[in-house]
């Protein structure tokens, strides 16, 4: 997305954008400095064709980049560029488990709590679950109200 100053047209860049958010915001974590990434996304999340790729690929190779992210449906095109590593995605969910090292650093967290914590009590009187790690209540007819899910949980996958 850099420079600012040169004008940017068309749905090329929403991969890029969305992930641009997704790791401002904290949501998840990767080292984008060789990546490029390149798609048009639908509201649903999934990634749709674009135009233009191979050039987009090439200069790419040439700038030094090692990777490119884009839709499926142009891995074909880019590949014709050797020597840089190409990924086709079908959806934005796909670039996010692939990248995402927060969700990796998070899960061996859990697991090496629910080791130290399983079949103990939790502060709140429920008890903690031997299977998961996380409280449950011991009264099986209350449940939870459901949530609503936003654009953004609905990527996450919350």
């Amino acid at each position: 997305l850099a420079p600012a100053d040169i004008k940017k047209e068309g749905p090329i860049f929403d991969v890029a954008i969305s992930l641009a958010y997704l790791l401002a915001s904290g949501d998840i974590q990767f080292d984008s400095e060789k990546i490029v990434f390149l798609g048009e996304l639908s509201l649903d999340g999934n990634l749709r064709r674009v135009n233009g790729v191979l050039p987009i690929v090439a200069e790419a190779k040439n700038s030094g980049f090692t990777e490119v992210f884009l839709p499926k449906d142009n891995a074909v095109e880019a590949a014709l560029v050797s020597d840089i590593k190409i990924y086709g995605a079908k959806n934005l969910r796909e670039i996010i488990d692939h990248l995402n090292i927060k969700k990796i650093n998070q899960k061996t967290e859990v697991n090496k709590k629910e080791g130290e914590m399983a079949g103990k009590k939790c502060k709140t009187g429920y008890a903690r679950s031997k299977k998961i790690g996380r409280c449950i209540q011991k009264q099986k007819g209350i449940k939870k109200p459901k949530r609503h899910k936003t654009l953004r949980d609905y990527i996450l996958g919350r």
